[in-house]
């Protein structure tokens, strides 16, 4: 079961488009091939992968920003879904911004894949990624 925000559009397989409405809950009946998110959550990544950049580069300064240093921040993302403690969480502590929404990236009951980070597709990650590069200078 996916449960998401009202207003949100996701993309069925089908190729149709689906708005959330209040209430809605989709279930293994509807296959769901993507979910958009809102920009202010798209904000609120670009204002984590900030942070984890610049935490990255404080620790390793010899962090290169290449296709493997995108992936190492996305894994990153991926992982603060993980329980606190997880010991692959306790590896990237050191990385985490001071403060951020779990439920971003868990939304409970253990399934981390019916969260916001999860339901879009691995190139609206990266460009959002790219894109809290970009507003750092590193592009």
């Amino acid at each position: 079961m996916i449960q998401l925000k009202e207003g949100q559009k996701v993309l069925g397989e089908d190729g149709s488009l689906y708005e959330i409405e209040k209430g809605d809950v989709l279930t293994e009946s509807k296959k769901l091939k993507e979910a958009n998110i809102d920009n202010a959550t798209r904000k609120i990544f670009i204002e984590y992968v900030e942070e984890i950049i610049e935490n990255v580069i404080d620790l390793q300064p010899g962090f290169n920003f290449d296709s493997k240093g995108i992936w190492a921040i996305v894994r990153v993302l991926g992982t603060m879904a993980l329980p606190e403690d997880n010991p692959n969480y306790k590896n990237i502590l050191k990385y985490l911004p001071k403060k951020f929404n779990k439920v971003l990236f868990d939304n409970g009951g253990g399934n981390t894949y019916d969260s916001a980070w999860m339901s879009i597709r691995d190139e609206q990650q990266f460009k959002i990624v790219n894109q809290a590069a970009k507003n750092l200078g590193l592009i």
